[in-house]
């Protein structure tokens, strides 16, 4: 009994070899390391441009001045912004774009600016201290 199961594992293994792809027996990966390369390059120079984006945001005299108004400590959020995970980074960028282009649109008024950016900066902070 034990030598007709180890017979059969055998012959199923062999089967499976010789069918098997050759990329597979050559021990080829899925993604070259060329490949992987460029995703980790690409990745990283995305979560830069929304790092940048949310920075520079947060650096603009009207953001500065509301910031520092309503008591909120600009260093620590803008040091916050490098702890947020790349999803959080790149929503959190999105919405300061947003709402930099309505601010210049006219859009929004300088009071639901100054909302806009405490509920932000808040944000930034309480997600960068929860990690």
């Amino acid at each position: 009994m034990f030598k007709t199961l180890v017979r059969s594992t055998f012959v199923v293994l062999l089967i499976c070899l010789m069918v098997a792809p050759s990329d597979v027996r050559a021990g080829k990966h899925v993604i070259d390391s060329k490949g992987l390369q460029n995703a980790i390059d690409d990745a990283a120079k995305i979560r830069n441009d929304n790092l940048q984006q949310l920075q520079d945001f947060l650096k603009m005299p009207e953001i500065q001045n509301i910031l520092k108004k309503n008591s909120v400590d600009t260093d620590k959020v803008y040091q916050a912004t490098a702890q947020l995970s790349d999803e959080e980074l790149a929503k959190l960028a999105k919405q300061s774009q947003q709402i930099q282009k309505d601010f210049a649109g006219g859009f929004l008024s300088n009071r639901e600016l100054m909302f806009l950016v405490i509920i932000l900066a808040f944000v930034i902070v309480v997600i960068a201290v929860a990690d």
